[in-house]
């Protein structure tokens, strides 16, 4: 039975609102709470609530609004409209109203590097979003999930931006439209003379075969007439990036941890009989959480025979080796171990370990004056290598590595030990990555990272995750900025 509304002093609204109140009675009646009503203290409040309803669920916002400006008490109305909303489940918004479900997504603040697409259906149009990798920008109709493309097939991926370009290649964010993961293209011109790059088909080749957390997974391959494109796994950011948004050298034990899954990376590889040849902190990339990933192996080679020789220029100026930076062409695992090193310095310093400028002699003199001038007695057969020549560096004797980069002394000595193992500067004194793995310096990390599976990322560990950077303690707001800015290099 329907309530009487006795109106009383206060006025009503008007007859066409008792009508709609009565057909909201009639019509909402059986879905309507009796105790509803005792959050209201006046039968007008009660009038406007159940007429509110009724507006809810079958009126378009226009005639809400048409009801909102008749009444007389709009104090009254607008505390009664805000309840019977709220028991609808709504919430008020400038121009309407939307479920609360949908707007709790929306109003949740996500971080910058949370990049799941996020389906929304919104009357209203909005700006970017942290978390929409789109954009903002409205790719309907032709953007559209489809479980039936086939990988391998150039339509089954949208560019979203560029993100850089070198001498053979271009690299894009973007998004697949078989799944909606965000992923990083890698697109090499073809050449109409001389077809695809020997380093595009090295790369294909070895990647395709290495699987491992700390290795950048190649997704797929797409090959035409005029290009040839990688889709790899997309990744925030690399390093070098990493180290310019933290200047003055990182946080020790962020240190460890990269240190730990570069090595790790290194030891599956090496354990492949494969060398990256390539080591630079722009080749190993960081994702939000801090897994450091292997990438570019368009220099890499698959050392199957163990008396093979190689060519001497491979890996960049600044993480050559110097039996490398002196001709040398008969070098193995030890190669990488020494890029390594370098970078193991250049994250505790904050500067590189060996920043020649010019040339290969420059170079060689920037190592001599921290390992000191090899001989025949400290390097036999150093003589007998290509670039050597004595009468062209000036004797210099070994220096402990504390007096040299003054970040060593605050640390200890076994951090100290490490480096000077991985820089020794006879190739076969150097220590190996998977003797690296059990060095006393990751004694402090949590023993399980030992036993993981090599798909196994070390973040899975209870008690493996980064550090605040110093920078970040007096700039809070720089790490959510961090991200923001343009990477380096993404694979």
């Amino acid at each position: 039975m329907a309530p009487r509304f006795t109106m009383g002093r206060e006025r009503g609204c008007g007859g066409i609102v008792m009508l709609w109140a009565m057909f909201c009675w009639e019509i909402l009646g059986p879905g309507i709470d009796a105790d509803d009503f005792r959050y209201h203290s006046t039968p007008s409040e009660v009038l406007w609530s159940l007429c509110l309803d009724g507006c809810v669920r079958h009126c378009e916002v226009p005639q809400l609004f048409t009801l909102w400006i008749l009444s007389d008490s709009m104090q009254n109305l607008r505390h009664a409209a805000t309840e019977a909303f709220q028991r609808l489940g709504l919430k008020q918004r400038q121009m309407g109203y939307q479920e609360l479900g949908e707007l709790d997504v929306v109003e949740t603040p996500q971080p910058q590097w949370f990049h799941t697409l996020q389906v929304r259906r919104l009357r209203a149009q909005r700006g970017r979003s942290n978390s929409d990798p789109l954009g903002g920008k409205n790719f309907q109709p032709e953007f559209q999930w489809n479980t039936g493309l086939q990988f391998g097939t150039a339509n089954s991926y949208l560019n979203l931006e560029k993100l850089g370009e070198g001498a053979y290649a271009t690299v894009y964010k973007g998004i697949s439209r078989i799944n909606g993961h965000l992923v990083a293209l890698k697109v090499i011109r073809m050449k109409t003379e001389e077809g695809v790059p020997f380093t595009a088909i090295r790369e294909a080749s070895l990647l395709k075969g290495l699987k491992h957390a700390n290795i950048v997974l190649l997704h797929d391959i797409i090959h035409t007439r005029e290009s040839l494109t990688f889709v790899f796994e997309y990744v925030q950011t690399d390093l070098a990036q990493y180290m310019i948004q933290h200047p003055g050298g990182l946080h020790p034990w962020n240190v460890r941890i990269f240190m730990f899954q570069l090595l790790r990376g290194l030891s599956y590889i090496h354990s492949r009989r494969i060398l990256h040849r390539d080591l630079k902190p722009q080749n190993l990339l960081i994702s939000y959480l801090g897994e450091l990933k292997l990438a570019d192996f368009g220099l890499a080679r698959s050392k199957s025979i163990p008396c093979q020789t190689y060519s001497a220029e491979v890996v960049t100026l600044w993480y050559r080796p110097p039996d490398v930076l002196l001709g040398s062409t008969d070098y193995s695992t030890a190669l990488d171990i020494w890029g390594a090193g370098c970078i193991f310095i250049e994250m505790l310093q904050g500067v590189p370990a060996f920043p020649g400028v010019a040339d290969v002699f420059e170079q060689l003199v920037k190592i001599w004056r921290v390992l000191g001038v090899p001989t025949e007695e400290s390097w036999p057969g150093v003589s007998e290598l290509p670039n050597y020549k004595a009468e062209w560096f000036l004797h210099c004797k070994p220096q402990q590595f504390r007096d040299v980069w003054k970040r060593f002394e605050q640390l200890p000595y076994k951090t100290e030990d490490l480096a000077q193992q991985m820089l020794m500067m006879i190739p076969k004194e150097r220590i190996s990555a998977q003797d690296a793995l059990h060095h006393p310096y990751f004694n402090t990390l949590p023993p399980p990272v030992m036993q993981l599976r090599d798909t196994v990322s070390v973040f899975k560990v209870p008690g493996v995750r980064l550090e605040t950077e110093v920078s970040d303690i007096f700039s809070p707001n720089r790490r959510m900025k961090s991200f923001l800015m343009p990477q380096g290099k993404c694979w």
